[in-house]
């Protein structure tokens, strides 16, 4: 590995999806910091804090879609608000327990950078997407 990731965003409702998850991505060693927050409010606000003079900018969001209060459908859709540079480069994998090929072309319309991947997010399936969409880092 030539470097890690600087950030990891999880977005699920679920704490021990969010555990499971972060536990895996540590241990793979993949990424220099793991944020995790519990709702699509709360991800989106974490996007939009300035903290000296530039936003968090994960270079992973792993978004589960079905939360209560604000969705992965509805976070996709005010994802889309923020600017272009908070928005650059990052890669959006859907976590989900069904694979529908209508809500993967549904979410390509909101993110066009969007994976999608069946729960839980286990250390071979993370490697995968690691050296597909960073190679020059894995």
């Amino acid at each position: 590995m030539k470097q890690k990731l600087k950030l990891i965003l999880l977005v699920d409702d679920f704490e021990g999806a969010n555990f499971l998850h972060e536990k895996v991505i540590r241990e793979s060693g993949c990424a220099e910091k793991v944020h995790v927050e519990t709702s699509g409010d709360k991800a989106l606000q974490f996007l939009r804090t300035e903290e000296k003079g530039s936003y968090p900018h994960p270079d992973i969001i792993f978004l589960d879609l079905n939360m209560p209060g604000m969705s992965g459908w509805e976070f996709l859709e005010e994802y889309k608000n923020l600017t272009r540079e908070q928005r650059w480069g990052t890669l959006i994998v859907i976590l989900t327990t069904s694979r529908n090929p209508d809500d993967e072309a549904r979410a390509r319309t909101k993110h066009p950078k969007t994976v999608f991947m069946n729960k839980p997010l286990l250390r071979k399936p993370l490697e995968e997407i690691l050296r597909e969409y960073f190679s020059d880092n894995y």
